[in-house]
C-alpha cells in the first residue's frame, strides 16, 4: 500500500460521509435528535462521535491538541457537514504533504483510559476509514427508523463513480 492508496481510501471515506450527510440534511430537528436506542442515542450524537474520533486521530497524527467535538458543537446537520469538510481538508492536506513518507513513522497513542500503544500512520488511517464505515452503517439504520431512506455507501459504488 502506498500513499496514493491511502489517499484514495480517504477520498472514499469522505465521499461516503457526504452521501450520508445528504440524507441527514433532509431530517427535521426532531429526527436529528430523536433517541433511537442505538450505541449513541441519536443521529446527532453518532455524528458527534464520528467527528470527535476523526479530530482525536488528526491531533495524534499532527501532534496538536485539538478540542473535542460534542453534540452541542453540531446543532444541525449542516454544522456537522462543515466539520467534516474541515477534517477532510486537513487529512487530505496532511497526506499530500507527507506523500510516501506517510507510512514511515509510528506514533505513541495514549487512549482515553491512559493506555499507550504504538501504531503506524497507515494503521491509523485504515482504522479511521473502518470506524467511519461501522458508524455510517449505524446511521443508515437510524435513518430508516426515522423514515428516511439511507444512501448506499459501498466502496464499489465509489470506485464505479471514480472510474466513470
Amino acid at each position: 500500500m502506498n500513499g496514493a492508496w491511502f489517499l484514495d481510501q480517504l477520498r472514499y471515506h469522505y465521499w461516503a460521509n457526504q452521501r450520508l450527510l445528504t440524507a441527514i440534511l433532509r431530517l427535521n430537528p426532531q429526527q436529528y435528535d430523536q433517541d433511537l436506542g442505538s450505541s449513541f442515542p441519536s443521529i446527532r450524537a453518532t455524528l458527534a462521535h464520528l467527528l470527535n474520533a476523526e479530530t482525536v486521530w488528526l491531533g495524534r497524527l499532527t501532534g496538536e491538541a485539538l478540542p473535542p467535538v460534542t453534540p452541542a458543537d453540531i446543532p444541525t446537520a449542516a454544522a456537522a457537514g462543515q466539520r467534516w469538510a474541515e477534517l477532510e481538508a486537513a487529512y487530505i492536506g496532511l497526506l499530500g504533504t507527507l506523500g510516501e513518507a506517510f507510512q514511515g513513522r509510528t506514533l505513541t497513542v495514549r487512549t482515553s483510559k491512559g493506555q499507550e500503544f504504538l501504531h503506524s500512520r497507515a494503521e491509523v488511517l485504515q482504522h479511521l476509514v473502518n470506524h467511519g464505515t461501522y458508524h455510517r452503517g449505524q446511521i443508515a439504520t437510524m435513518l430508516r427508523q426515522v423514515g428516511e431512506a439511507p444512501p448506499s455507501t459501498d466502496l464499489i459504488l465509489y470506485y464505479r463513480e471514480r472510474n466513470a
